[in-house]
């Protein structure tokens, strides 16, 4: 009976992982947006961000966040939240659904090879190509939206990628690409490497620490 329960509750597990991951991901664009939209202008800015220049736009967070708003209202803070949100939702889940999947995948030859660092490794790479491979085209919509700036060229998401499609090719979506998932793939390998590693050294000092 009890084996039953154990398995009955094993099965949901990836889909929980994965739509915790898309939710967490969703709330957290939502609330780091305005960062992300003066990352982009400062990244854009040819001129240096200091106080005492007299040529750039953007001196400083709390400047440019006055500036935005005073030029583009409160909203332009989130300018680009729809895509960001998709772009966040959807590599969430498929980070989390791929992870998961590969690691039960990979536990069904040997048993105790989800305990290993190296293939939390292999799967966190995994899982990070493929969330974006998935989420990319969002990135790149969200990179365009959050660009401009009083001088609207795109009214919305859709007409970004209506507009990136026939003048540029369906490739448009998928610019710097490669760069992007050499990154992401790294750090997802090394995310879940570290965690397994260190939540196996601290589970590992606290029994002995417990039984002592």
């Amino acid at each position: 009976m009890s084996l039953e329960i154990s398995n009955t509750e094993k099965k949901p597990t990836w889909l929980l992982h994965s739509t915790a991951g898309a939710c967490s991901g969703g709330f957290t664009r939502l609330i780091c947006q305005p960062f992300d939209v003066l990352k982009i202008r400062f990244q854009l800015q040819v001129e240096p961000l200091s106080r005492n220049s007299n040529i750039s736009k953007y001196k400083s967070i709390h400047q440019s966040i006055r500036l935005i708003y005073k030029e583009e209202g409160f909203k332009a803070l989130w300018k680009g939240l729809l895509p960001g949100q998709f772009l966040s939702t959807t590599y969430g889940l498929t980070q989390f659904l791929v992870f998961q999947k590969t690691l039960a995948l990979l536990s069904i030859t040997e048993k105790e090879l989800n305990q290993t660092s190296s293939v939390h490794f292999l799967c966190g790479v995994t899982s990070a190509t493929a969330a974006t491979l998935v989420s990319y085209p969002f990135d790149v919509v969200r990179t365009r939206l959050v660009a401009q700036k009083s001088n609207q060229v795109y009214a919305n998401m859709r007409s970004v990628a209506i507009s990136m499609f026939r003048m540029e090719g369906v490739s448009a979506y998928y610019r710097g690409f490669f760069p992007t998932i050499m990154q992401n793939a790294l750090q997802g390998g090394f995310l879940f490497m570290f965690y397994n590693t260190f939540s196996k050294f601290s589970s590992t000092n606290t029994s002995t620490n417990t039984s002592m």
